[in-house]
């Protein structure tokens, strides 16, 4: 059951569940929105693939690749772009060049779905996502700076995983589902939105992570 959980909370459902809506901000063809959630899922796993973290069990190396087809086939353009500023993403890990100035990266990422029809709302997620990555990357300082991932939070001297980071970052990501709802091109219903965020508070933790507190993290052998 750990491991199933393990896999689970890589694929991030608390990140999936904002994603899709902000793609309805901009898109109301299902096959589009189908298409790209399954590339968002193709990134995560190749993120993995690529960085290895502890706690978390291996992908196969090539996983993502089906993923990122049907994006391909239906958004040629966007997806290409998504793909660039994902592997800039993915070089985090390399040196403190990529590490400072990945959320940059990560907020692109979403730009470039959107550019192209709703330059607003595309400068939104630029922002909004910019500013997630960056809590993320509080979060989980004190683990980047012993594995050397050298992130903006990390060359400005933070040097220890912090609790409020995690909790912001989970607030930050509840906050755009809210967002993102709100200014989509479909009527969501507001108990809808409810248990979205519900199913997002409640799967955060299943995400291996060294930053999660002991009492969430049932990855670690010392956790409750």
């Amino acid at each position: 059951m750990k491991q199933v959980a393990n896999y689970i909370g890589q694929i991030r459902i608390y990140s999936l569940i904002p994603f899709v809506l902000f793609i309805t901000t901009f898109s109301d063809d299902l096959i589009k929105i189908t298409s790209l959630s399954l590339l968002w899922i193709g990134f995560l796993i190749y993120l993995e693939v690529s960085h290895k973290d502890p706690l978390r069990l291996r992908f196969f190396t090539y996983l993502w690749v089906p993923f990122i087809i049907p994006a391909l086939v239906v958004a040629t353009q966007e997806t290409l772009f998504f793909m660039f500023f994902s592997f800039l993403y993915a070089k985090k890990k390399d040196n403190a060049f990529w590490g400072g100035t990945s959320s940059l990266w990560r907020g692109l990422q979403n730009f470039s779905l959107a550019i192209l029809t709703s330059p607003i709302i595309a400068s939104i997620a630029l922002v909004l996502i910019y500013f997630r990555n960056l809590i993320g990357d509080i979060r989980d300082a004190g683990h980047d700076k012993k594995s050397n991932t050298i992130t903006l939070p990390v060359l400005l001297g933070i040097f220890k995983n912090c609790t409020i980071g995690y909790y912001g970052h989970l607030g930050i990501i509840l906050f755009s589902s809210v967002l993102w709802w709100y200014i989509s091109l479909f009527s969501i219903p507001l108990h809808t939105l409810i248990i979205l965020l519900f199913v997002q508070a409640i799967s955060y933790p299943l995400t291996p992570r060294i930053s999660c507190p002991n009492f969430l993290n049932f990855y670690k052998k010392n956790s409750l």
